[in-house]
């Protein structure tokens, strides 16, 4: 096998240092009756001399070769390209070549037929003999070959994980790392193929059509993906470089080559990636033919791009050291290690010549034309119709109509129907908001402009487009009574609007004299069926208006605001009661209307009732189910029109409800309105309050007083401050802060025993102790006290200057001990001395050492 091109050059000569060399090579080139007359013997001599000086040559360096190769072998993986290059070298210099090694690393062969140099008959049986002892050079001639065209072709190995693969074993770390990174790669491949070619009748979903652009985008992402996709075409060069090389196994770092080691090493990891290359391309295809939006391609494509290039990506995190010092040494070793490619060579793979063509142009077009060819094949089936008509045979519309499905606009017409599947949903939410508009372009409708065609009721007035009135600029067509034609006032509502031309200009003074009132915001919070108000015309109607921006519906609301509690409550739809429900504030702008027609005494009577120096302190809601004033509980307003009725079962006097006292009790319920709102600001249980006991805590106006059960107290002990005011009068004396002149003595119940005992200066906690038969120290055993009421008389005559808490304890059998085993109580009444017996017994057990440590 030749590894090398032969090119022959007489212009590029081995200098020796002698220049009749160069006379002898131009001599070699002329015919052979010009050799004969120019050569002379001992020229040919002196050629024979340097021939046999260049074969000793050749045969020193073929040794230090040798040497070479063997320091080569500690580390094959490192100088796999070199040891190729070695053996070409070997091979070359056994062919019969001779080189130039005068630059280290770089080879250059000579030949020139020696036939045509030298004539036999004038050489002489020295010369020939000289000539065969070196070798078999006696029929070649020097003859410089260009250095660039006689070097091999190599190619690297390629800065991926694939080449990780190639030059390292199985189990290696480096193979852990390239299989998780094609699991990753392929997982996510395949997931888009299944994700973009489903959930469609037609294949890869390809949409029924497309722009122009979108079309030609679709071309453009062809040439660009196909470009850019280099494994393919890479991983078959590799295999069958690496095939062709009879050292392979040198090459990736093994001692003996082998089927097995073959396919592990070299068909698997490039079969892996020429797979992942595939796999690319489908997933460009698809994602090409199924795009329906310029931008969105060109990001797929992007996106595709970048998982295509995983592999490299980890490969240069790995040579950059992130994966650990080991893979990025091998890393490192990948783009020196080269092999010989065999589609740049003359005789190629097999045989083949492919140096007369580049085989990565021609896959290139080979791809390109195979795939811009299926989607032209998509695209003519888009434009003909034939994917619109599978998925929907009875939509009878016609070709140029297709672009305008699905398109984003509800177009009408045969487009808008079931068998069309409305427009390809585009026209769903026109059929909801318009179930019955007959419209041959949907798109009118709402988009700004007033058209008369859809200026009704089905269209709601060209989706609010047009005036619901009539057309404003031609008021002598209208109907009388349409409230448009009446130049005298401003009506509020739709009618001030832009579309009814702010009621055909009955409300451009209003508008100019309160710029800052939005009559466009408010006028579409109505609907054309809801009552509009006439503004400016001093009856308060609306709430909306009812602001500063509008001055409170252009003065209307003024009167009325100075009485009720809460401005926002008028004309908000729920019927209040008390000033709300009132001729100045127009029956609560217009809300309780149907109320004071069912109960017309109702809303007379009531505002007689009202005074407007006290305001309610609940504004009632009538029609909500609770009780909230006794204003409205009565037979002629329906009893709150049914409020009060569950409330009126539940308490004994209705009347009592809404009075301004908190009755508590069930006054207090929800049902009651927290008795009629009389008990909205007090804070406690209904249970607590009106149960009969007056409590300090509850006695406030908030809470009534204690729903009542304070007022008694109130009245009679105006200055007595006491925690349980129930204890005055109950029969029972009570000291402390509860007999004092404040509290009448306990509302009279320690009269009786101070008059008895004579003690008015006497004020104990318990008056009730005094004269019980217990001598009761402290306090008690004084003489404003009467001595406990004459309890201890005999106590103090026995013990004069004993002054104890507790009497009683004194001789009671029982050592007590402290204050009261003392000299002046005579040792606890003599409790705590000993009898004789004992104290005879304690010296007899003190001279024992009973008591001893």
């Amino acid at each position: 096998m030749v590894f090398g091109r032969k090119k022959k050059d007489v212009n590029n000569t081995i200098d020796y240092g002698d220049d009749d060399y160069d006379s002898s090579v131009m001599a070699s080139e002329q015919t052979p009756d010009e050799q004969s007359s120019s050569l002379d013997s001992s020229a040919l001599l002196k050629l024979q001399k340097q021939v046999g000086e260049l074969a000793k040559l050749i045969q020193t360096k073929d040794q230090e070769i040798n040497e070479l190769r063997g320091n080569m072998r500690s580390d094959k993986s490192t100088f796999s390209a070199l040891n190729a290059k070695i053996n070409k070298l070997e091979k070359s210099v056994s062919s019969g070549k001779s080189y130039d090694l005068s630059s280290p690393g770089k080879l250059r062969a000579v030949k020139e037929d020696s036939s045509s140099a030298m004539d036999s008959s004038a050489m002489d049986s020295s010369a020939m003999e000289s000539s065969s002892k070196e070798g078999d050079f006696e029929d070649d001639l020097v003859e410089s070959d260009d250095e660039s065209s006689l070097e091999e072709p190599m190619i690297p190995f390629d800065e991926d994980t694939f080449s990780l693969m190639m030059l390292h074993p199985v189990f290696s770390r480096d193979w852990l790392l390239a299989i998780l990174t094609v699991v990753f790669q392929w997982c996510f491949l395949i997931l888009i193929i299944v994700n973009l070619n489903s959930g469609n009748e037609v294949i890869f979903n390809v949409a029924y059509s497309v722009p122009i652009e979108v079309t030609v985008g679709q071309y453009l992402g062809i040439f660009i993906c196909v470009g850019v996709q280099t494994d393919i075409l890479s991983s078959v060069r590799m295999i069958a470089a690496m095939f062709s090389a009879e050292d392979y196994h040198e090459i990736i770092g093994e001692d003996e080559p082998s089927k097995m080691l073959f396919f592990m090493r070299i068909i698997l990891p490039m079969g892996v990636k020429f797979i992942g290359g595939v796999l690319v391309l489908i997933c460009n295809f698809i994602t090409i033919v199924s795009s329906t939006n310029i931008v969105d391609l060109m990001k797929d494509v992007a996106a595709l791009l970048i998982i295509s290039e995983i592999t490299e990506i980890l490969f240069q995190l790995a040579a950059f050291g992130f994966m650990g010092s080991v893979l990025e040494d091998h890393a490192k070793e990948v783009p020196e290690t080269e092999v010989e490619d065999v589609f740049a060579q003359e005789s190629g793979l097999l045989g083949v010549k492919f140096c007369r063509f580049n085989p990565r142009l021609i896959v290139f077009l080979v791809l390109v034309l195979s795939m811009a060819g299926t989607v032209t094949l998509f695209v003519s089936n888009q434009i003909n119709g034939t994917y619109f008509f599978t998925q929907y045979p009875y939509c009878t519309i016609s070709k140029r109509d297709i672009t305008r499905f699905g398109d984003g606009v509800c177009d009408g017409g045969l487009l808008n129907s079931i068998e069309c599947d409305f427009d390809g949903g585009d026209c769903v939410n026109f059929n909801l908001a318009y179930p019955n508009c007959e419209a041959q372009e949907p798109s009118k409708i709402g988009d700004g402009t007033c058209d008369e065609v859809y200026n009704n009721v089905e269209c709601k007035y060209d989706g609010a487009d047009c005036c619901p009135f009539g057309d404003p600029a031609r008021l002598d067509e209208l109907e009388d009574g349409n409230r448009l034609k009446n130049q005298d006032q401003c009506d509020g509502g739709q009618y001030s609007t832009k579309k009814c031309k702010y009621d055909a200009g009955a409300c451009d003074s209003l508008r100019s004299t309160f710029p800052r009132c939005d009559f466009e915001e408010i006028g579409n919070l109505f609907d054309k069926n809801d009552y509009a108000p006439v503004l400016g015309d001093g009856i308060c109607e609306s709430s909306v208006y009812n602001n500063n921006e509008c001055g409170y519906e252009f003065g209307d609301c003024e009167d009325c605001n100075s009485l009720v509690f809460n401005t926002n409550l008028t004309g908000d739809g729920i019927c209040h009661g008390g000033w709300h429900n009132s001729d100045r504030c127009n029956s609560d702008a217009r809300d309780c209307v149907a109320f004071n027609l069912r109960y017309p005494r109702c809303a007379i009577d009531a505002e007689r009732k009202l005074d407007p120096s006290k305001p309610l302190r609940q504004v009632p809601v009538i029609g909500d189910g609770v009780c909230n004033s006794g204003l409205y509980n009565n037979a002629d307003c329906g009893f709150e029109d049914g409020d009060c009725l569950l409330c009126n079962e539940l308490v004994d006097n209705v009347t009592k409800i809404g009075d301004g006292v908190c009755d508590g009790q069930n006054y207090m319920s929800l049902a009651c309105g927290r008795d009629g709102g009389d008990c909205a600001e007090c804070p406690y249980s209904q249970l607590e309050i009106g149960n009969g006991w007056c409590t300090t805590e509850y006695n406030t106006r908030e809470c009534g007083y204690d729903g009542g059960d304070c007022a008694e107290f109130n009245s009679n002990y105006q200055n007595c401050a006491v925690q349980f005011p129930s204890l005055l009068g109950n029969g029972y004396c009570n000291g402390g802060i509860y007999n004092t002149a404040e509290c009448n003595w306990d509302g009279g119940d320690c009269l009786e025993q101070q008059q008895n005992f004579n003690m008015t200066s006497c004020n104990v906690e318990r008056p009730d102790l005094l004269g019980d038969d217990v001598c009761h120290g402290g306090e008690y055993n004084t003489e404003e006290c009467g001595w406990d009421a004459g309890d201890c008389l005999v106590f103090n005559a026995n013990y004069p200057d004993c002054k104890v808490e507790f009497p009683e304890l004194i001789k009671n059998g029982w050592c007590s001990g402290g204050e009261y085993d003392t000299e002046e109580c005579k040792f606890d009444g003599g409790d705590c001395l000993l009898s004789e017996q004992e104290a005879r017994m304690i010296e007899e057990q003190q001279q024992t050492g009973f008591f001893q440590n």
